[in-house]
């Protein structure tokens, strides 16, 4: 069984491609580190060892890099994706999976990045697996990735509850994903152990998003009543008002400079909890 050095310098190369995707769609702001924290904590309950558990988190953190190939005009698309879009969207498994092939760390994460829109029944995509065909770490992924989208604001469609989400993912077990990794995140998601990621960009950070265009804006530093923070798309500046378990925004009449939001900090805080070596 062959041992991994886990550098630094290793995961810094492969986790630039994930935040430069995250910084080209500020919609999306926070996705990868909630899809890798919710990997982490159903792969966790799931069983996985330790090992296993980064993996899986990894993959979570770096599933989406292939949409460094798709143009700005379909990433950023306000609305709902013509056939001809999303047929280009579907291409970003392949095209990460071609893009960190000769990385030292691709042989634990190629998998998630894809396999994770493959389903249970074979109607996935780019490969149409099924079942035991599509890996453990993909499907773990594929779960985490689906109930952050429908958590999390999107300007086409309204955000579901926690509730709302784990139906979706009941009543979709067996033939989007796997059954039994289902269950499981369901029941951590309803006994309210994912409270503190969903609707969040990091630990203690909420989400906002801007009043006058909907792009979500990252806060650069815990939450709290006296931030003011700044669209990155419009540049308007807001204060943030404590708001029951949010915030509210307050438009100051003014614009800043709009600013490309870099998810720096979720990378420092993965590479500092990596492991140093890992047997695959």
């Amino acid at each position: 069984m062959p041992t991994i050095n886990i550098t630094t310098q290793l995961l810094q190369s492969l986790l630039a491609y994930a935040a430069v995707v995250q910084a080209r769609d500020h919609s999306t702001h926070g996705h990868m580190w909630r899809v890798s924290q919710y990997t982490a904590r159903l792969a966790e309950r799931a069983g996985f060892s330790p090992g296993e558990v980064f993996i899986a988190s990894l993959g979570g953190l770096v599933h989406d890099i292939g949409k460094i190939g798709v143009p700005d005009r379909i990433l950023q698309k306000p609305g709902r994706l013509k056939s001809e879009e999303m047929a280009l969207i579907k291409q970003h498994p392949h095209m990460g999976h071609v893009l960190i092939q000769n990385h030292p760390l691709a042989i634990i994460v190629r998998e998630a990045i894809l396999e994770h829109h493959e389903r249970m029944d074979g109607a996935g995509y780019p490969q149409r697996r099924r079942g035991d065909q599509i890996s453990i770490f993909a499907r773990v992924v594929a779960i985490a990735d689906a109930f952050d989208a429908m958590t999390s604001p999107r300007s086409y469609r309204s955000v579901k509850s926690i509730s709302e989400a784990c139906e979706v993912l009941q009543r979709e077990k067996n033939r989007q994903f796997d059954p039994l990794l289902a269950d499981l995140f369901v029941q951590m998601a309803l006994n309210g152990e994912l409270e503190t990621i969903v609707g969040h960009s990091l630990n203690g950070r909420r989400l906002v998003s801007c009043l006058e265009c909907g792009p979500v804006i990252g806060l650069c530093a815990p939450s709290t009543s006296s931030q003011i923070v700044t669209c990155p798309e419009c540049g308007k500046r807001y204060r943030l008002h404590p708001n029951g378990h949010g915030f509210e925004l307050e438009w100051l009449g003014s614009y800043g400079e709009a600013e490309i939001q870099i998810e720096t900090e979720a990378i420092h805080e993965f590479v500092r909890s990596a492991p140093r070596y890992l047997r695959v």
